[in-house]
Formats: C-alpha cells, sequence, structure tokens
C-alpha cells in the first residue's frame, strides 16, 4: 500500500492509503497534466523563435544591408529546427490530451475519417478507400479523428513514392470493433514493429524523414486508454503495412 496526501474542505491533511494500481494511474494523471503544462507553455516561446529569424532578414533587407550566404543557411536551419521543436510539442499536447477534453458519445467513423483528412493533407497522387461494416464506436469525439490524423500522417509521411493507396476498414467480431488501415508502402520490419510504437521512437533520422517519434505512441495510447490493443503487420501479400487497432464495444 502507498500513501496520498489529500487536504480536505476545511483544509486540514488526510493521508489515504492507495493500492499500487491506484497509485500508478495517479502517478500518470499527474504525468499528463505535467505534460500539458509545459508543452503548453513552451509553444510561445517556440513561436518567438520561429518568428523572430524572418524578423532580423527582413529588418536588414530593409536597411539595404545583404546576409552572407553562410547566415542566410544558419538563419534557415534555425528556422527549421524551430519547426521541428513546435511539431514536437503540437504532438506531445495530442499525447497528453487523449481520453481529456472532449465529449463522449457514439462516434461516425466515417465522419471522423472526414474530420481527420481536413487536417491531413492528402497527396493527389493517393487513393484512400473505406469500408465501414461496424459505422459507429462509443469513444471520445476528438480521440478518433486523432487516431486518423496519426495514422494518415504516418503513411504519407512514410512513403518512398509520390502515390499511394490507403485502405480503411472496420468491422465487429464478438464484442471487440476492428479498425484495419492499410498502405501500400514500404511497411515496418518485423524486428522494428515493437520500437515503432515506443514513445518518442523514430526509425530513421530526422533529417530523412520529419517526425517526433509520436504518431504510432498516440495510436496506442489511445487504444490502451479505451482497453483495446494495436498491433503491426503487413499488407495484403505481405506488401506494404497494416496497422489493426481492437477496441472493445
Amino acid at each position: 500500500m502507498l500513501e496520498k496526501l489529500e487536504t480536505n474542505e476545511s483544509g486540514e491533511h488526510a493521508t489515504v492509503m492507495l493500492d499500487a494500481n491506484t497509485a500508478s494511474q495517479e502517478a500518470e494523471r499527474r504525468f499528463e497534466q505535467l505534460i500539458y503544462h509545459i508543452s503548453h507553455d513552451l509553444r510561445a516561446s517556440v513561436r518567438a523563435l520561429k518568428e523572430l529569424p524572418v524578423w532580423i532578414e527582413e529588418d536588414l533587407e530593409d536597411s539595404d544591408l545583404a546576409l552572407p550566404d553562410s547566415v542566410r543557411e544558419y538563419m534557415s536551419l534555425m528556422g527549421r529546427h524551430s519547426e521541428r521543436l513546435d511539431q514536437f510539442l503540437i504532438d506531445l499536447l495530442t499525447y497528453s490530451r487523449v481520453g481529456r477534453l472532449q465529449s463522449f458519445e457514439t462516434v461516425d467513423l466515417s465522419r471522423a475519417l472526414d474530420s481527420a483528412l481536413a487536417k491531413v493533407t492528402l497527396p493527389s497522387e493517393f487513393e484512400l478507400s473505406r469500408s465501414f461494416d461496424q459505422p459507429t464506436v462509443f469513444a471520445g469525439t476528438q480521440d478518433i479523428e486523432t487516431l486518423f490524423v496519426a495514422l494518415l500522417s504516418n503513411s504519407i509521411k512514410h512513403r518512398s513514392e509520390e502515390s499511394g493507396r490507403i485502405s480503411v476498414k472496420s468491422a465487429l467480431h464478438g464484442g471487440t470493433m476492428v479498425i484495419d488501415f492499410t498502405d501500400d508502402g514500404p511497411g515496418i520490419a518485423p524486428e522494428h514493429r515493437a520500437v515503432a510504437l515506443k514513445f518518442m521512437t523514430t526509425l530513421k533520422p530526422r533529417d530523412e524523414v520529419e517526425g517526433s517519434g509520436l504518431g504510432l505512441p498516440i495510436v496506442q495510447r489511445i487504444c490502451r486508454f479505451y482497453g483495446g490493443s494495436v498491433t503491426i503487420g503487413d499488407g495484403p501479400d505481405g506488401m506494404g503495412c497494416n496497422i489493426r487497432i481492437l477496441l472493445p464495444t
């Protein structure tokens, strides 16, 4: 048993005994709140870091002062790293918001996918098909949209070619909702699949593929919040990638 110090309405302190599971949940909740507040507060500073190099260049140009090529390169590098940091904080905020700050209701999967597509720029060369035999799921309205945004972004980001095909399907098996998200990209090798779901892990250097390492971990976090799971496998005929999501109904 573990102890937790609480304050009652009279301002008096009382020690409450917690079992290990409750203590773990309490620690996770506090960690989520910490992530949220740090990420939220840091973004204001990061926005300034993104804008300052642009302002400096504009002021120098207005003063007819030419920047050396090396300085322009450094300014560009600052901009890229600031953008990367800002996207990381956005993803970290998304991770911390899973299961929070939203209503829970019966969510239409097709509508949630449309909302995700409005946030993710799907290349014109991509084909997307959908088949929702089980069209709804009871969940947080924002979580399902976030799930699709993360999956779409992952497929687009890791494409080795300009064109591509994505398939999204859902079905009900017993008391379990099964969502299959499949693409015809390069796939994820079996030895890397467990790593791909780990927090802040990228399979390629960020200079090759921009990413925070939080896309698939966000998917896994959503699944676990609802008592489900996620597995990574091969697409049809062993080509591409299939991400299978299981959610209890």
